[in-house]
């Protein structure tokens, strides 16, 4: 299906949802605002009614349109998220493939050793800076 084919289909298909609700919402936004004595809930009430107004006639014309027209661009970023997710998934599913608990623990000492290191180094050069604040004072 063409992209215009496919926006006749979908204002088709949702207009009468999106024609219902808009309604509803514009006829109880107005509503309010002849209701309303208070000037401020009274303006609010009106900022509701045009607001589902102009949100209906954009759902029903901008929006597919802008859908057709950039359809090529959408659906290459799709790919490129589809891609992307299913890399992350084999890397995530390569790195669970040895469930080897030696090579598992050997991983975690490595790491801890790793840590310790850096801990001595920081509080190493934590003792230089301290010792070289004493000599100066």
């Amino acid at each position: 299906m063409s992209p215009p084919e496919a926006a006749k289909a979908s204002i088709a298909k949702s207009a009468l949802s999106v024609l219902t609700s808009g309604s509803i919402l514009t006829v109880v936004g107005y509503g309010l605002f002849f209701i309303s004595t208070t000037r401020g809930i009274s303006q609010v009430g009106r900022f509701v009614g045009r607001g589902a107004m102009l949100s209906i006639v954009l759902v029903l014309t901008l929006l597919p349109a802008l859908l057709a027209l950039f359809d090529r661009q959408i659906a290459r970023q799709q790919e490129r998220s589809r891609t992307r997710s299913e890399r992350l998934k084999n890397r995530r599913s390569a790195g669970r493939g040895d469930n080897d608990k030696a090579g598992n623990e050997e991983k975690k000492k490595d790491r801890k050793e790793k840590k310790k290191k850096k801990s001595w180094k920081r509080k190493s050069e934590e003792n230089e800076v301290e010792v070289g604040f004493d000599e100066t004072a």
